[in-house]
């Protein structure tokens, strides 16, 4: 396991865990995002004993910019498909806080809308245009982070943290 997280300096992000750290043994640079939760694979959320498939298993059903808080919230339902489990989780939200990059890329006007609340890929945003998926995952990266969907659009984010909420009751 990386290092203790000491030197953080919580009155800086004000949006997040008091603390400074979300105790995954690591310390995070001032242009690295904090997460309280990974990615995996690019499609898999993990957070505590849940790991939930953005892809599979939910949909994409809102964005939001506060731009009096400086925050953007992304929220996901569970898909109504025979083959889903209906005892994973309902919903969850990840809320974004200290944003200084929010972009909406166009999506591809020739994919089907059905494709807008279906993930692709959930990684970094590379300056060439691509979303990059690391193996050690999207809070050690200096980039932002790139939300990318089947019909093309992608959703660009640079924030000091983000915080996943996942919920079993219905939104």
């Amino acid at each position: 396991m990386g290092a203790q997280c000491t030197g953080c300096q919580p009155a800086q992000y004000s949006g997040c865990k008091p603390d400074g750290c979300f105790g995954n043994g690591r310390q995070v640079g001032i242009d690295q995002i904090k997460c309280d939760f990974q990615i995996e694979a690019g499609i898999l959320l993990v957070k505590g004993r849940h790991s939930l498939d953005l892809h599979n298993f939910y949909k994409f059903v809102a964005v939001t910019y506060a731009i009096e808080t400086q925050s953007v919230t992304l929220k996901w339902r569970r898909a109504d498909r025979q083959e889903i489990p209906k005892d994973i989780p309902s919903a969850l939200s990840i809320e974004f806080n200290e944003v200084s990059v929010f972009e909406f890329l166009l999506r591809d006007g020739d994919q089907p809308f059905s494709e807008d609340d279906c993930l692709a890929t959930f990684g970094n945003w590379h300056h060439d245009g691509a979303v990059i998926i690391y193996d050690d995952g999207i809070s050690n990266q200096e980039e932002p982070i790139a939300i990318s969907f089947m019909s093309g659009a992608t959703i660009v984010i640079a924030a000091m943290c983000a915080s996943a909420t996942i919920s079993f009751a219905r939104e």
